[in-house]
């Protein structure tokens, strides 16, 4: 099967010097690549793989909040809310 693709003038330099670097063909180096990738495609990603790059990315609130007293969270809340201590 043939397929054609187009690609800009950068990036045919960089395959160019990609395949030479290789010592194959650029046909040969694509064809690798593409297998590379489908490999890739086809594998499963454990969860932790997929989530990696979102750690870290967002503000969960207090890491504490699982560890406290819950009476305790709404005490605190009601006093910064109210300046007073809750009865």
């Amino acid at each position: 099967m043939v397929t054609t693709i187009r690609i800009d003038p950068k990036r045919a330099a960089r395959l160019k010097r990609a395949a030479l670097r290789r010592g194959v063909t650029k046909s040969e180096y694509i064809r690798s690549a593409i297998d590379e990738k489908l490999e890739r495609d086809d594998s499963p990603v454990p969860s932790w793989e997929m989530l990696k790059e979102l750690a870290g990315k967002f503000d969960l609130g207090d890491p504490e909040l699982s560890h406290r007293d819950p009476g305790e969270i709404i005490r605190a809340k009601y006093q910064a809310k109210h300046g007073r201590r809750a009865r």
